[in-house]
């Protein structure tokens, strides 16, 4: 394929992403807008998520099919949308709306507008997110074959969603069938795909990049708005999508060397499990619904940090501010340099930064520094001071029930900075103003967060329990903030609150897809108990980072508890025995990992309700917490599947792992600045050295795997690089290649054809893959998998070897009317496949192709055809 269309392609995808994020930004920034870029990040998938789910919906329920003018027409109403919402989302100033006109020309578009606050995190956050996706890119010019592990399902998906007009699309490999598939991350690929008009041969392995680049720009994103440092931001990229695990220097340290490199073996730590980290995947390039959720897995992610936020603490209100948001923390976690977006000054001193003529003040000293350091607190303007100080306000009058005197005194500052920039104090309607503007902005977070998670599990079920599990932890970490240091009688409403929000989120999640559950019929059995767990060597190899950072963190933390006790606590007994209980349940059956993860788990949620918690200490408990729990539940539970006793846990810790992954890896990067403002400083200087020591070596033993597997898969770089997934057919074996460019240029819809069907994980099914036609049968295999229907898959395979090995044109043809074929293959692998007697083919169905050994016939009796003997492919 062209150099030039190859080029095209990655300008297009990355560019029009881009526009789609230009209109869906405006609604972002608002949920967004404690971000350093207000969400602009985050714009380009939840753009996508926007169109694919609008194109999902409306040609399931037959009102627009799936084209490139429904897709074009859709876009359309999005760009509408985009220039009249500024009319209904401009808040009007008392002392300047009334004194000037409101016409259109006065109301600028939402981006332009707020472009000068956010202009530079932006550009920082888009340079950082597009050297990732070219870096990827130029990876898999280097392997970009679509073939291995589960490349052929994936691409044989993506496919047939290019010639699907309705939904649920038709399945590739058995043909009358719909695909009985989660297959909504797929099509989000598809959707602009078509939208572009672009080949998927191509767009495959974009896609690839740019998960990759969103994962990225994601991670540093969330990480720098907590932390208000650039360098945690990039150590949260390194922790989540580049860092591998231990196997990799274990496998240099034991003689392989690069020559003996098994990038594969690293991902199979775990007896009969499989254990990928988002590098792997990437690397190896399984589109795969684990990869394809990715991107609405960190705007989940991003949203349960927002709602976790305790809303006494002010907080950031205004377009592109960010900052570590912990009021209460000492003094020694000021931020006043690297890029730092705001200052804290001790306790209240961040509500009454912004109170103080914020706007002036944030530039003024922004170049008394002389670098950026202040270009998010000079956004600050008064009226977004006096909003956050009525959020602490407003939530005090809600919350008469908090005694807390240190509490009072932060979030107090707060209000009185609010009062003194508004002038009048302790205003009812300013507090009416800031709950309503609350609501608003909860009951938006919460639409956003719905469909997500209902995108969620039609992308990727695994992720669906798990998301709507963390949620309700956010949720509820969230809330209790408010009753922060009351009686044990106010969790309880807490707790119902957040148990009905989640369980109304889950229900609408669900209701927004009904019509791919109308046609789904799933295919798990039923959930078992774990009797073979992980032992501890095998976790401490994958999770090698997060333990040693989280295990630094909390015993820190347990230290500073114990010093703190002055008497006996009976809240400290309680959580003494749950912890025994558990871990007696757990070395029940091993004294492994499961043990490790209860008591990570546990210790974290101790620390996480103890009083006088920081904002930070809240967020890097919360993402090492739910981390853990990921894990532990995998050491508890598994999901039962066709995959035998040998490999029941396969799949669960497979999927439970990967999300741990991510979420370790942003609360690793949170753990190691908390490290860094509290613990290390106090340290002696032997110990502090000893510790860097440990961390570096560490953190230079997983990026062993990143560079060595790199080397290693891209055939040390010797290739001719290409982004054409299909070019090495056209090499290898160039008949077929030539019959694939044939049934896709000259067969419209999706006819049946029928090619030999065999084993999975191998060469055949070439057509109905890389076409997307459905074919009598696929991988078996993969369909007793989704259909658990022995008998249908049985009975095609034995249909298929008569209908190449029968010599009676008859019975043939009876076969071929029975699944409605319209096109026969044959090449090399039906030759190698069966005892192919197809002489009497060409009496009864005319040659329609044929090169270099391979023949489509057509069943339907069309002419017209196309041979051109001896000619390889193109």
């Amino acid at each position: 394929m062209s150099v030039w269309i190859q080029a095209w392609a990655i300008i297009s995808w990355w560019v029009g992403l881009s526009l789609l994020g230009c209109v869906t930004y405006p609604l972002l920034a608002r949920l967004f807008r404690h971000l350093p870029d207000s969400g602009f990040a985050l714009s380009k998938v939840v753009g996508l998520l926007f169109l694919s789910y609008a194109i999902w919906l409306t040609a399931s329920v037959g009102l627009l099919p799936f084209t490139t003018v429904s897709l074009l027409v859709l876009v359309a109403l999005f760009v509408l949308l985009y220039l009249t919402l500024p009319f209904f989302l401009r808040r009007p100033r008392p002392a300047l709306s009334r004194s000037r006109a409101t016409s259109p020309s006065d109301v600028p578009l939402p981006l332009l507008s707020r472009w000068r606050k956010v202009r530079r995190p932006i550009l920082e956050i888009e340079a950082l997110t597009l050297a990732a996706y070219l870096v990827c890119l130029g990876i898999r010019m280097y392997n970009p074959e679509i073939i291995g592990a589960e490349k052929f399902m994936d691409f044989s998906f993506l496919n047939a969603l290019g010639r699907a007009q309705t939904f649920p699309p038709h399945d590739p490999w058995l043909s009358g069938a719909t695909l009985n598939y989660y297959y909504f991350g797929y099509l989000m690929t598809a959707v602009f795909t078509k939208l572009l008009a672009l080949p998927a041969r191509l767009t495959y392995n974009i896609s690839v990049a740019f998960i990759f680049a969103v994962l990225v720009g994601a991670a540093y994103s969330l990480v720098w708005s907590i932390t208000g440092r650039r360098r945690y931001g990039l150590a949260a990229v390194l922790f989540v999508a580049v860092a591998g695990n231990l196997d990799g220097i274990y496998q240099l340290l034991g003689g392989s060397g690069i020559a003996g490199f098994d990038f594969w073996r690293s991902t199979r730590v775990i007896e009969g499990t499989i254990n990928e980290f988002p590098y792997f995947t990437v690397l190896f390039a399984d589109l795969h619904p684990h990869l394809l959720a990715l991107p609405l897995v960190v705007v989940v992610i991003h949203l349960l940090h927002l709602l976790a936020r305790p809303r006494q603490i002010p907080l950031p209100a205004g377009g592109g501010r960010c900052g570590p948001s912990d009021a209460t923390s000492r003094a020694g976690d000021a931020v006043t340099g690297e890029g730092a977006p705001g200052r804290v000054e001790g306790r209240g001193g961040l509500a009454e930064d912004r109170a103080e003529s914020a706007g002036d003040r944030a530039r003024h000293e922004s170049a008394r520094a002389g670098d950026n350091s202040g270009f998010m607190a000079a956004d600050w303007t008064e009226d977004d001071a006096a909003e956050d100080a009525e959020y602490g306000a407003a939530d005090r009058a809600d919350d008469p029930g908090a005694e807390d005197a240190e509490h009072r005194s932060s979030a107090g500052s707060g209000h009185a900075a609010g009062d003194k920039v508004r002038g009048r104090p302790g205003n009812p309607g300013a507090r009416a103003k800031s709950g309503r503007e609350s609501r608003v902005w909860l009951l938006g977070a919460l639409a956003l967060l719905t469909l997500l998670l209902g995108a969620l599990n039609v992308a990727n079920f695994w992720d669906f329990p798990s998301y709507i599990l963390l949620s309700g932890i956010f949720l509820l970490a969230g809330m209790a903030q408010r009753y922060h240091g009351t009686s044990w009688n106010s969790w309880i409403p807490t707790l119902v609150r957040s148990v009905l929000m989640v369980a109304v989120v889950t229900a609408v999640a669900l209701l927004l897809f009904l019509p791919f559950y109308l046609s789904f019929h799933p295919h798990m059995k039923g959930v078992g108990m774990v009797e073979r767990r992980t032992p501890l060597s095998d976790m401490v190899t994958i999770f090698a980072i997060p333990l040693f950072l989280a295990g630094s963190y909390l015993i820190a933390g347990i230290a500073r508890i114990v010093r703190s006790l002055s008497r006996f606590s009976g809240e400290l007994l309680l959580y003494a025995v749950a912890a025994f209980i558990i871990m007696a349940y757990a070395g029940l059956a091993s004294w492994g990992a499961s043990i490790v993860a209860t008591i990570l788990a546990l210790v974290v949620v101790v620390l996480a309700v103890g009083k006088r918690r920081s904002w930070g200490d809240l967020q890097t408990l919360l993402f090492m917490g739910s981390g853990f729990l990921l894990v532990f539940i995998a050491e508890l539970f598994h999901l039962e599947d066709s995959y035998g006793e040998d490999l029941e846990r396969m799949n669960t810790v497979f999927k439970l792992h990967f999300q741990a992954w991510v979420v370790l890896g942003l609360g690793s990067a949170l753990a190691l600045w908390r490290l860094e403002q509290e613990i290390l400083p106090r340290m002696r200087r032997v110990g502090r050295r000893t510790w860097y020591t440990a961390f570096v070596m560490l953190v230079l033993a997983v990026l062993v795997y990143p560079v060595v597997a790199t080397y290693v898969k891209c055939g040390r770089f010797r290739v001719r690089p290409t982004l054409d997934g299909m070019a090495y057919i056209a090499v290898q074996h160039p008949g077929d290649y030539g019959a694939i460019e044939w049934l896709n240029e000259r067969v419209p819809g999706a006819p049946t054809i029928v090619e030999a069907a065999g084993p999975p994980y191998s060469y055949y099914a070439r057509f109905s893959t890389n076409t997307g036609l459905p074919a009598v049968l696929g991988w078996g295999n993969h369909e007793l998998l989704w259909r658990n229907e022995a008998g249908l898959v049985g009975e095609r395979e034995d249909d298929i070897r008569l209908l190449y090995e029968i010599g009676d044109p008859e019975r043939a043809q009876e076969i071929v009317e029975k699944y409605g074929v319209a096109y026969i293959c044959l090449g090399e692998v039906e030759r190698a496949a069966y005892d192919v007697n197809a002489g009497h083919w060409a009496e009864i169905w005319p040659v329609v192709f044929e090169r270099e050994g391979c023949r489509i016939f057509s069943a339907s009796g069309e002419r017209g055809t196309e041979v051109i003997a001896g000619q390889g492919g193109r």
